[in-house]
């Protein structure tokens, strides 16, 4: 007797802002459709006796987490009263991006290290 075939690969790898991270599509039923980890880099996708319009819409969703991971704690949970928290929030900002510049470039940062230390 023929296995039958899963209907969305086990993961996915992609990056995102420098950072890699992977998409689990595991075939269960939970409570939530899926869920995303900002620390271990990883979106997990629930698909057991759902749609495919359920479960392309949830990675949808879990992707927009993925794009937040650092932007909502500096919009959401800023403190008005503490001045540090607009730089630090700040910096939580553009740290991932410019951490996304350097790894995704690596000829323009030996570039860029070259040129430094011919100064």
């Amino acid at each position: 007797m023929a296995t039958k075939k899963p209907r969305y690969p086990t993961s996915i790898p992609f990056h995102y802002m420098g950072f890699d991270w992977e998409i689990k599509f595991i075939d269960i039923e939970a409570t939530d459709f899926g869920e995303t980890d900002s620390d271990q880099k990883e979106v997990r996708i629930y698909y057991k006796n759902r749609t495919e319009q359920n479960v392309i819409e949830t990675l949808i969703h879990e992707l927009f987490h993925v794009v937040m991971f650092e932007l909502a704690d500096s919009v959401f949970h800023f403190e008005k009263e503490r001045v540090y928290d607009k730089e630090e929030n700040l910096i939580r900002l553009t740290s991932p991006r410019a951490f996304a510049i350097l790894r995704d470039n690596p000829d323009l940062v030996d570039f860029i290290i070259k040129r430094v230390r011919s100064l």
